[in-house]
């Protein structure tokens, strides 16, 4: 096997119940590593039914200690699905090397596996799997990896009845026995393990399957390798009753002390100017989802001010909000959901018009002229729409990978797609390749006369094209660590690009880097999120920038000085994508509980 879903295999990483891990490179030279399913399990319909669950949710896990899976065929012979290749030893090959980790080491080991499941738990997954050959310890930070895969094992009629799936050991109790939901609280019963055994210890000792597993339901762990201020931590998590167990965000206070200072790691926030806590508990809804005023958030009325003025939600919940973008004339705004396709809706009334694609689409661009809509996702194809009659006219195929950002350039004959492996510029009526704009990823954005392009790249930076040619950008500006780009903007005016990727500041906070699009200088460096940064969008004006985090923070700043202007905080576990009104009177944020909060906004 030389080849599989367009990714050139370099090399066998290993191979596990699932099947066989390949190093692969995209095209566009980005490092993967591929997962082949096993014929046996391939052939087996329940083993379909729940790899697609498995693998649709897996999608949307991010943070900065999980390996995104960027690209997967479900319906392959074999299936198969990428994830981002991590490089390093996994944490069993670390202990085996170099021995037990010391006090602090543990603490900050025990941090990042709680944010790592709480990132794996905010999309209904459950790891399921949690050990040290799970865990990579990369120089940017552990990663964990094969969140969701046992579950998936376990569907298959291949599967003897009363067959456990895990690893003995490290399987909480209610795995153990069956019968009993698995929930989060399972990977944490795991993490205690797992802190146990970085001590050099074995919280269950070291046998055989079943006698490990009859130790874990039914007799009390070993500790004592543990440093005495983490034995009640770790024996907090291995309590057998799953609701006795603390959740990853308590852990994280639990596990509080002296950290060794590593690049990327966040220390505790450095003090905040006031904030406005917009709540969206506050926003009323009625039975039918339908938004009700609310009022105004008290602000100072002499400087910045917002107003939630409605929440849009389907009445039934259909996933998370993935991207969105208002029409030209801002009379509809366009949003994707995770499990449902993409709404149009009226953001003056919070009327749904329509519903268009089957759930697959996780990016939406408007033509300049508003009579196009563009939509692309896991499909692997863009689709053109009527976005007025919600009528399909045309699909772009051929693309590689999930398509994860798209932009029309002004005059709406060209789409620049983006991917976690590639960039390219097509025709957007017919599909063809116009240019392949070489080792560039998504996300894409073109300056409004199309003259400057920027998108990513697999170092973390930022590429800049101008003009969009393809031979070779003008400014490569470093934004983030390897293989992270989160979020790109451009101004109206095509002078400023803001992306964020995973750095930090000094002081803890991770940072929104601004430059100047023609010279490549660096004109700020925001600091004030705590959380990594998911989001980003200019002001028609081009004078305020809004950033998002995956903890549900907005902050808007004058995009001259770098001032905070205004915090909005609590609006969902994260925020997913953030849009200005084309006025700039309004900024729309939409969030992974699958609201879109409109707010009225003044900023000076």
């Amino acid at each position: 096997m030389e080849h599989i879903g367009g990714y050139t295999i370099r090399a066998k990483l290993g191979e596990g119940g699932m099947g066989t891990v390949y190093l692969a490179y995209s095209r566009g030279g980005r490092a993967l590593a591929v997962k082949v399913v096993k014929p046996e399990l391939a052939a087996d319909p329940a083993f379909r039914a729940r790899f697609r669950v498995e693998v649709t949710a897996a999608r949307a896990v991010g943070g900065v200690h999980t390996a995104p899976v960027v690209d997967a065929d479900l319906d392959g012979e074999p299936p198969w699905l990428a994830t981002a290749y991590v490089p390093g030893p996994t944490l069993s090959e670390l202990l085996a090397a170099d021995g037990p980790l010391d006090e602090p080491r543990l603490r900050q080991l025990g941090a990042a596996l709680a944010e790592a499941l709480a990132a794996i738990h905010a999309h209904g997954l459950v790891h399921r799997d949690l050990k040290p050959s799970n865990i990579i310890m990369a120089e940017g930070g552990l990663r964990v990896i094969d969140f969701g895969i046992a579950r998936a094992i376990g569907s298959t009629r291949l599967t003897a009845t009363g067959a456990i799936f895990g690893t003995p050991g490290y399987l909480a109790p209610e795995q153990v026995l069956g019968g009993h939901e698995v929930t989060g609280a399972a990977d944490v019963f795991a993490l205690g393990v797992v802190l146990v055994a970085a001590a050099g210890g074995a919280a269950w000792g070291e046998d055989a399957a079943m006698p490990l597993m009859f130790r874990a339901v039914h007799q009390s762990p070993n500790l004592a390798a543990l440093p005495p201020g983490l034995r009640e931590v770790a024996a907090s998590c291995l309590a057998k009753d799953p609701g006795a167990r603390p959740t990853p965000s308590l852990l994280l206070d639990l596990l509080a002390g002296p950290l060794p200072k590593e690049p990327g790691r966040k220390p505790d926030p450095p003090s905040s100017p006031p904030t406005l806590p917009v709540n969206p508990d506050d926003c009323a809804q009625d039975t039918l989802g339908g938004p009700r005023p609310v009022p105004p958030v008290p602000t100072d009325p002499s400087g910045p001010a917002c107003t939630l003025l409605r929440t849009l939600k389907t009445k039934r919940g259909e996933g998370r909000v993935t991207a969105m973008g208002f029409s030209p004339n801002g009379h509809t705004l366009a949003a994707s959901y995770s499990s449902s396709g993409v709404h149009i809706w009226d953001p003056h009334t919070g009327e749904q018009l329509r519903l268009l694609t089957d759930g697959t689409d996780r990016c939406v661009a408007f033509s300049s002229d508003g009579c196009t809509l563009a939509t692309g996702g896991a499909g692997k194809m863009v689709r053109l729409w009527d976005p007025d009659a919600g009528t399909l006219r045309s699909q772009l195929t051929g693309h590689s990978g999930t398509i994860d950002s798209l932009v029309f350039n002004p005059d709406g004959g060209t789409l620049a797609i983006g991917t976690y492996a590639e960039a390219r510029l097509s025709d957007a009526r017919t599909g063809e390749v116009l240019t392949g704009l070489s080792g560039a990823t998504g996300p894409v954005a073109f300056s409004p006369d199309g003259s400057t392009l920027a998108t990513g790249d697999a170092e973390g930076r930022v590429l800049i094209w101008a003009p969009p040619t393809g031979r070779r950008p003008r400014h490569r500006l470093k934004a983030g660590k390897p293989s992270h780009i989160s979020a790109l903007a451009i101004t109206p005016d095509g002078r400023t690009i803001a992306a964020a990727g995973n750095t930090f500041a000094e002081n803890g906070t991770v940072l929104v880097h601004v430059w100047d699009a023609h010279t490549g200088k660096q004109h700020h460096q925001l600091t004030g999120h705590t959380d990594n940064i998911s989001a980003l969008a200019f002001s028609p004006d081009g004078r305020v920038l809004a950033a998002g985090d995956s903890g549900g923070t907005v902050i808007v700043r004058d995009t001259r000085t770098g001032d905070q202007l205004l915090i909005l905080t609590k609006q969902s576990e994260k925020v997913q994508a953030v849009a200005f009104s084309p006025d700039g009177d309004n900024l729309a944020v939409g969030c992974l509980d699958g609201g879109v909060r409109i707010f009225a906004i003044r900023t000076r």
